[in-house]
């Protein structure tokens, strides 16, 4: 606004039926500055409204809606993700002018991408655009018939027995046994076990009370990003009294860094895991070449290559090649889904499964649920035949097997 006492010229106009002013020490000028202020309307660079670009309003969702309701970590993320997939392909359009067509496009060009990046990337495609529904800057959502392309579904799964019974075998010597036992008997994250300390262990009931975890990208430890993660899991007994065995100060960190008695970093965490997973691949029978596991034929140089030959062309190391190649390409959360899949076989209802995962939605447990190996068709076969022979020879509950 002009101070006053001075001798402003001001310019009222209309745009889309809001009214705006201008204002300028002569006419000319008062009409220059309305000119630009319609320019800048015209192309979505100020006030809020459908004639915005894209990548204003989606700069303005992340800051306004994203920033506070995620980690440091996750935030830095998700913009890098709006910035390389949306606001790259469409940021310069208006958002009046996109179509579910343009959006399609983003998501299709992903195909083949890891089923998380896809799944994370159109949660935050229709984000942008639902909310700008919602806050009535375009009459429709263009995002609401998006379909998600074919995408990889990654390496995530449970422990073959094989790998299970060479895990345990190193678990009984190696520094890192008992944290990797917490996430395969307990199922906790990687930043849930990096923050407990000894008073999260409840020895008298035998459980671990989970009320916290390490923000990933950061040193903080805070409460779980959401409040299914706080729970109370049980402690198989075996397990309850090793730790009992090695039980700290209540704010002693239970799986400390070697070096001092403190909380793990990112760049610890991964290093312990590294350590106990060619701990497991030894085990498994892995041979070494200078020092590395050798998981596949590499030529280092031609003066090795006779050397290299020698270690991997052995009939009997075929088997050992291809279980080392399975677990090489796994992460600790491998063991977490083990801890699932246990659940399953089990027989633990689904409910109770979500609560001790701390999952939030019930389909992230259930899409573990329906996952079928051998050894649940197995049990489902012994449990046939029991009620075979309770029911009488050829019914199972009064129904006629042929």
């Amino acid at each position: 606004m002009p101070r006053a006492g001075t001798n402003y010229v001001r310019v009222r106009f209309t745009y889309e039926g809001k009214a705006y002013e201008t204002y300028g020490n002569t006419m000319e000028e008062a009409l220059e500055k309305k000119i630009i202020k319609l320019h800048q309307l015209k192309n979505g660079e100020v006030g809020i409204s459908s004639k915005m670009t894209v990548r204003r309003w989606g700069n303005e969702y992340l800051e306004t809606y994203r920033k506070q309701t995620n980690g440091t970590k996750s935030y830095r993320e998700m913009t890098a993700r709006a910035e390389k997939y949306i606001l790259s392909a469409i940021g310069s359009y208006r958002l009046s002018d996109v179509s579910d067509v343009h959006l399609q496009r983003i998501l299709n060009a992903c195909a083949g991408m890891s089923q998380s990046h896809i799944e994370k990337l159109m949660r935050l495609i229709k984000g942008i655009f639902r909310q700008a529904r919602i806050s009535r800057i375009i009459p429709y959502d263009p995002s609401e018939g998006l379909k998600p392309p074919n995408a990889n579904k990654g390496k995530r799964r449970a422990l073959t027995d094989y790998e299970r019974e060479c895990v345990m075998q190193v678990c009984d010597t190696h520094h890192a046994g008992l944290w990797v036992k917490m996430m395969l008997f307990c199922g906790l994250r990687k930043g849930e076990t990096i923050a407990l300390t000894w008073g999260d262990i409840d020895f008298v009931h035998g459980r671990v009370i989970v009320t916290k975890a390490k923000e990933a990208g950061t040193n903080l430890i805070k409460e779980p990003k959401t409040q299914a993660g706080v729970r109370q899991v049980p402690i198989p007994p075996n397990y309850l009294a090793q730790l009992m065995s090695v039980r700290g100060n209540p704010n002693d960190p239970i799986f400390p860094q070697r070096t001092r008695m403190a909380h793990h970093t990112d760049t610890s965490i991964r290093s312990l895991w590294d350590g106990f997973a060619r701990a497991v691949m030894l085990e498994m029978g892995a041979k070494t070449f200078r020092g590395a596991i050798m998981i596949e034929p590499v030529c280092i140089g031609k003066k090795d290559y006779d050397k290299i030959s020698t270690i991997i062309n052995d009939v009997e190391y075929e088997p050992i090649l291809a279980s080392l190649i399975k677990f090489g390409e796994i992460t600790p959360h491998a063991l977490r889904h083990t801890y699932a899949t246990d659940l399953q076989t089990a027989g633990v209802p689904l409910n109770i499964a979500k609560y001790l995962l701390g999952h939030t939605d019930v389909q992230t447990t259930a899409n573990i649920y329906t996952s079928t190996d051998e050894q649940s068709i197995l049990q489902a076969q012994r449990r046939i035949v029991l009620l075979e022979k309770s029911n009488g020879a050829g019914t199972i509950a009064g129904t006629n097997i042929e």
